[in-house]
């Protein structure tokens, strides 16, 4: 018996292999707003900016400013500024930003910053 040219196939079930990449969770964003809101305010009214938090993030703000004037010292909170405006001449510059940030991939994913500018004239 000879056997000439005998070709011999495998068939069966192969198992396929996907690559899964890191998700990026959701951000947290920050938003502001003040009260009352105003061009310039009346000497000795209390001013607040007030922070609200969007996403899944446990941050708080932090409040900076600077000062022209006398004034009470402010009051603060994880999410509000509070002043009393001094006299005539008063100007305080208040800024929020995130207490802290988080980057996955290079994606911020804690954003928010705002900057307000409260004037007695």
């Amino acid at each position: 018996m000879v056997v000439v040219g005998v070709t011999l196939t495998l068939v069966g079930c192969g198992s396929t292999a996907s690559q899964t990449g890191t998700a990026i969770p959701e951000k947290t964003i920050l938003t502001y707003a003040i009260s009352p809101q105003k061009t310039y305010y009346d000497a000795g009214e209390t001013v607040t900016v007030t922070a609200t938090k969007t996403g899944p993030e446990d941050v708080g703000v932090a409040w900076g400013f600077s000062l022209q004037g006398a004034s009470q010292f402010p009051t603060t909170t994880k999410t509000t500024f509070s002043v009393k405006t001094g006299t005539s001449g008063f100007r305080m510059i208040v800024t929020g930003k995130p207490e802290r940030t988080r980057t996955v991939n290079g994606v911020s994913l804690i954003e928010g910053t705002a900057t307000f500018n409260i004037q007695v004239l």
